[in-house]
C-alpha cells in the first residue's frame, strides 16, 4: 500500500467546485459539489503520480499546509491522501 498526501486549493468558481495541487501542477479536478470535486481530485492525483512512477520520475515534494497557508493566505486548502496502489 502506497499512500500519499498532497494539498489542494479549493475555490468555488463558475456554479463549480474546483481543487490543483500547487505540488503537482500537471493534476487538478472539478465537481458540482465540495464531495465531487474530492473524489475527482483523489483520481487526477493517482494518475498523475502513478504515471510519473511508471516513467521513472520522482514524485514531488509535498509542501506542509503551514506553507501552502502563507502562499496562498486567503484561500481554502485541504489535503488529499490516495493509496496509489488502489488506482
Amino acid at each position: 500500500m502506497t499512500k500519499v498526501k498532497y494539498a489542494a486549493l479549493l475555490e468555488h468558481k463558475d456554479g463549480e467546485y474546483q481543487l490543483t495541487f500547487p505540488d503537482v501542477l500537471d493534476a487538478s479536478a472539478r465537481g458540482e459539489t465540495k464531495d465531487d470535486a474530492l473524489e475527482n481530485a483523489k483520481l487526477a492525483l493517482a494518475i498523475t503520480l502513478n504515471d510519473m512512477i511508471t516513467h521513472y520520475e520522482s514524485l514531488p515534494q509535498a509542501r506542509s499546509l503551514a506553507d501552502l497557508q502563507r502562499r496562498y493566505g486567503g484561500k481554502e486548502i485541504i489535503n488529499v491522501e490516495v493509496d496509489l496502489d488502489a488506482y
